[in-house]
């Protein structure tokens, strides 16, 4: 699912679409993410678009989350 979300903000519907999921499943999967601090959310308009956090980032092998190397 952070693959998913790297590349540009999505909404849960979105998510749930291109993964074949119910939204209710991926409501789940992204409470579970946020609360790990790989996802944050922000709202835009009716719809919270999802993004992958730096940590989430470090974690897909993106940029190091922390100056150190080590993951926050």
């Amino acid at each position: 699912m952070l693959e998913s979300v790297a590349d540009h903000g999505v909404a849960a519907t979105e998510l749930a679409h291109d993964a074949g999921i119910s939204p209710a499943t991926v409501s789940h999967h992204v409470s579970i993410l946020r609360k790990a601090r790989l996802l944050s959310a922000c709202r835009a308009g009716k719809a919270v678009r999802h993004s992958v956090t730096p940590l989430g980032l470090a974690l897909l092998g993106g940029h190091p989350a922390a100056p150190s190397g080590r993951l926050a």
